[in-house]
């Protein structure tokens, strides 16, 4: 069945978070310090909290994690860059996913589907989001949009392979 081992960060195999995480955390969050705060380095400053956002999320580190998504939302929607800020909209369901919030946490991803309609792992996640909420029809649907926009969206089979096998429709495609 689907579980919330199965959300997924953009850009991030969750196996790749947990490998010396507390080295890559002090790397990073050096580089930040090290970074100037104007418009020129927005761009580097916006990946790096993401990235780090990532990293404690990933720790179980939920509030700090929480704390670089909101900073990196107010940075990218200052840049104008929706596809940033859906990536920080998604991390954020994620944070809410985690913490048991599912309703946030759907609303987020809708958000981030929203701002970028490409964002399949915010529509994977949207789906884990449904069917937690016992609205496994709905994610169906979302599992098919995200297989929809990218046909070899490995991530997305999986899940609505769980979805049909949870209802006990064996035979779907």
């Amino acid at each position: 069945s689907i579980s919330d081992r199965d959300l997924m960060w953009d850009g991030w195999k969750s196996s790749e978070l947990l490998t010396d995480s507390d080295e890559k955390i002090a790397l990073r969050e050096s580089m930040l310090a090290d970074l100037p705060t104007g418009a020129e380095s927005a761009a580097s400053r916006s990946d790096l909290i993401y990235t780090l956002a990532s990293y404690y999320w990933a720790k179980g580190e939920f509030d700090k994690s929480s704390q670089l998504l909101k900073e990196g939302l107010k940075l990218a929607a200052g840049m104008k860059d929706r596809v940033a800020e859906s990536q920080f909209g998604s991390g954020m369901g994620l944070v809410y996913h985690s913490q048991k919030r599912v309703k946030e946490a759907a609303s987020s991803y809708e958000r981030a589907v929203e701002l970028n309609p490409y964002n399949t792992h915010a529509w994977n996640n949207l789906a884990i989001a449904y069917n937690d909420q016992d609205d496994s029809q709905q994610a169906i649907i979302v599992c098919k949009k995200s297989i929809d926009l990218k046909p070899k969206n490995t991530t997305a089979y999986y899940i609505l392979g769980g979805l049909y096998h949870q209802r006990g429709q064996f035979e779907e495609r």
